[in-house]
């Protein structure tokens, strides 16, 4: 018990020392509010994470957004033992299978240290010991399950992650004296948890889980049933499955039907709970058809692109671009070149019997040919006759691991620019690599072993091999940040500093005032404020709502309930059916209360019929408030706007040298920038020069790289405004240095050249804008006051062209 109690407690103690410092964007604020106040979660639901998030909510440690991140320390770290324990009983029964078979005795050969006493040809427990340590450290220092085990939301994942190892460990369970029908039993209860936490993730695994659900009984040998399969014996293969059904016993497999069905029962929560209208109540399963359809996930039905090669290259693209540095950087070749050693080893077969195995994965339908020919029925033959059972169970690993894959590549269909949301369910694939790679391990610790005697060498080797299996812990700990294929890959995995998505909350909520009503566009501005508004009871009369959602009668209507001065009547359209559009609907409570209330919209992704519809907005901080709402009499000056700045918190939103880092924060950062830059722009128009040049020197160190050309530009153009050419000429070259054919910074370079009396210059600005764009009016204006100059202060060296 030594080695598995210091496994979790150093990986639970890493999780705890890295987890979230508030909670991250990746829907964590609605995933506390869901365990916090027992709401219902979007689909499908998730009530089994819902009610294990509330029975940690009870405990008296911390806010609740430390809580419900708990639930994920602790589901992260069973899922890391559960892999350790599963490695160490397959590896036994592969290298000691008469002291772990179905056959062995009650009192097991116990595992014998390497050296004196041990007996000859019998295999020491470090060869088991070593690489399931090995396999376990590597996966719990994967980037992606590191990741889900630091905050609120990725409890999701990692409780999908322990239940899908524990049924894996229950199926190889199963050979053991004594298991064969509490692990049937224990598996039907595990399976129906799995289909009422995250259904389409048990389906994929589906087919693996049967196969080592049929490779887990001795009646019928799996040899056997494939021969029959691939060699067209229908009724052969029907007595085969009629052998281990009869296995189990009638009175078993009722018993394992009605544990799955007290398992699914989970899902009553949804209509239960639905029933009393809680706060946020996604889908409002209180009947059979919408508790069906939110299970379902019929309301996303429609969302992303339509599927096809174009959604499957962004999948792979995405696939890609995290597992090739999941170990960390370089060491993640490594740990793939050992998964590869380790299918190998695991199988141990001809270059026959591969030519075989690989012919018939790809020749399926037509892999009964094979035994119509005598050399390579032979070959056929002497694999799935083996005593060994290794290739059995290393195909049921190898089955969950692909099908988990194969069912995200092809069947997530994200809009461009959203592929991240399928990052978290890659975990099961790299939980089985990493598995693999600790087969890899034990392959070289047996060839070590034979190679080298002596007492010290296992001792030798196991430190050996343990220092390699922190080194995930190393290179995933660090935040770093490369460009690839045009996208920012972060890396790093110490959240402790993370707090950008609770100070965005925060901020907006300080911006408005206790009339304003916040009009969100997603996710990322909605989620803090229903953590912070609902959960913690910051300024509950501010009133906050997101527009993606106001089409469907399951928000609206509760958020009319909650705030009846919101309540329009909607509109029909020509058809005599309701308007539900945003467009319509939210425009419309605009127009119905702008004398009462004060409008805000956020910068993130904004709606373009917002702006169109709402051409006159004031810059509130980071937020724009609609001209045409209540009027604040807030003075727009640089002293109110540097009073309502230094308010915000602005903490970590530069890449740090460690720590936590992400594409949130990215957005969010931006979304700060782009609220110095709107500022700045209209301070510009209305002929606010300084408070102009205060707010685009800001807006330098927080946009994003590619908006920094025209930020420069614009900066140009207010030191125009304050006569300084010099100053502005500077900031022109830095916009042309980014973007050199931009005809626009041409002309206005040409401008400040020619104010500055240097004519020659100025003439190149003008021409090279031209040729660019012939029509540009800066460029034509500037050329034709630049004649006039010429004939006024009558300038023989300037060539006319």
């Amino acid at each position: 018990m030594r080695i598995p109690f210091l496994l979790l407690i150093l990986v639970y103690e890493v999780y705890l020392l890295t987890h979230c410092a508030t909670f991250n964007i990746n829907d964590s604020g609605e995933t506390i509010m869901v365990c916090d106040l027992l709401t219902i979660s979007h689909s499908p639901g998730y009530p089994l994470h819902t009610l294990w998030g509330r029975v940690c909510c009870l405990l008296p440690i911390g806010k609740p957004m430390f809580r419900v991140t708990f639930c994920s320390l602790i589901t992260a770290s069973f899922s890391v033992l559960m892999v350790y324990y599963t490695l160490r009983m397959i590896l036994k029964q592969y290298l000691a299978p008469e002291a772990s078979g179905p056959n062995a005795a009650v009192a097991s050969v116990e595992p014998v240290g390497p050296g004196e006493g041990t007996a000859p040809g019998r295999p020491s427990a470090w060869l088991w010991e070593i690489p399931a340590f090995f396999g376990s450290l590597i996966f719990a220092f994967s980037y992606q399950h590191w990741f889900q085990a630091g905050g609120a939301k990725g409890g999701i994942y990692t409780l999908n992650t322990w239940l899908t190892i524990t049924l894996v460990y229950l199926f190889y369970k199963m050979r053991e004296r004594g298991w064969f029908i509490k692990s049937f039993l224990l598996a039907g209860f595990f399976y129906g948890l799995g289909l009422a936490h995250h259904w389409p993730n048990m389906l994929v695994m589906a087919p693996s889980f049967l196969w080592m659900f049929l490779a887990g009984q001795n009646r019928v040998s799996m040899g056997r049933m494939v021969h029959n399969l691939v060699t067209l014996k229908p009724f052969d293969l029907l007595d085969n499955l009629v052998n281990i059904v009869s296995a189990f016993g009638l009175v078993n497999w009722i018993k394992a039907f009605l544990a799955l069905l007290l398992s699914l029962s989970v899902y009553l929560y949804l209509p239960i709970r639905a029933t009393q209208n809680p706060l946020v109540n996604w889908w409002n399963p209180q009947t059979l058809g919408r508790l069906v359809g939110t299970v379902l996930r019929e309301g996303y039905k429609g969302v992303g692109d339509q599927r096809g090669w174009g959604t499957i290259k962004r999948d792979l693209i995405r696939f890609w671009l995290h597992a090739h540095h999941q170990y960390g950087e370089v060491f993640t070749y490594l740990v793939f070149a050992l998964a590869i050693w380790g299918i190998i080893w695991l199988f141990r077969w001809s270059w026959k019997q591969w030519a075989v195995a690989v012919s018939f994965v790809f020749l399926f339908p037509f892999s009964f040919l094979f035994f119509l020919w005598e050399d390579w029925a032979q070959v056929g033959e002497s694999i799935l006759f083996s005593k060994q059972t290794n290739w059995v169970s290393g195909l049921g690993l190898f089955l969950l691991g692909m099908g988990v894959w194969t069912g995200i590549i092809l069947f997530n269909n994200p809009l461009e620019g959203y592929q991240w949301t399928i990052d978290n369910f890659f975990s099961p694939v790299f939980m089985i690599i990493s598995m693999f790679a600790a087969f890899g391990v034990a392959g070289l610790c047996q060839w070590a072993a034979k190679e080298w005697e002596g007492r010290m060498i296992p001792l030798y080797i196991s430190a050996f091999v343990l220092s390699f299996a922190l080194m995930p812990l190393l290179l995933d700990y660090n935040a770093t940040m490369k460009i690839e294929n045009g996208q920012a890959i972060y890396q790093g995995n110490d959240q402790s500093r993370y707090v950008s998505s609770y100070d965005e909350g925060m901020n907006m909520l300080k911006t408005v005032n206790n009339d304003g009503v916040i009009i969100c566009n997603g996710d990322i501005d909605i989620l803090p404020l229903w953590y912070l508004q609902f959960v913690e009871g910051k300024r509950p009369s501010v009133v906050s709502f997101t527009m993606q959602l106001i089409p469907y009668d399951w928000y609206r209507n509760p958020l009319f309930e909650r705030w009846p001065f919101l309540y329009v009547p909607l509109r029909r359209d020509q058809y005599g059916r309701e308007d539900i559009r945003p467009e319509t609907v939210v425009q419309d409570m605009i127009d119905r209360h702008a004398k009462d209330r004060s409008f805000y919209f956020t910068n993130i992704f904004t709606a373009p019929w917002m702006r169109e519809k709402n051409p006159q907005c004031l810059p509130e901080g980071f937020l724009w408030r609609m001209a045409a709402t209540k009027n604040l009499n807030y003075p727009f000056t640089s002293d109110r706007l540097n009073l309502l700045w230094d308010t915000y918190r602005l903490r970590n939103m530069d890449a740090p040298d460690r720590g936590y880092w992400d594409e949130y924060t990215d957005v969010m950062k931006d979304s700060y920038g782009i609220g110095f830059d709107f500022t700045g722009y209209f301070a510009y128009m209305n002929g606010m020069p300084d408070l102009a040049l205060w707010s685009f020197n800001n807006a330098l160190q927080y946009r994003q790289p590619q908006t920094l050309m025209r930020i420069y530009m614009m900066i140009g153009d207010t030191y125009m405004q304050l006569a300084n050419y010099s100053a502005a000429i500077t900031n022109y070259q830095e916009s042309l240095r980014r973007e050199p054919r931009n005809p626009y910074a041409l002309a206005r370079l040409g401008d400040a050249f020619r104010m500055m009396g240097d004519f020659p210059n100025a003439d190149s600005a003008y021409h090279q804008s031209l040729n660019l764009n012939p029509q540009q009016k800066e460029a034509l204006d500037g050329l034709h006051a630049l004649t006039q100059a010429q004939t006024q202060r009558e300038l023989p060296g300037l060539k006319k062209r």
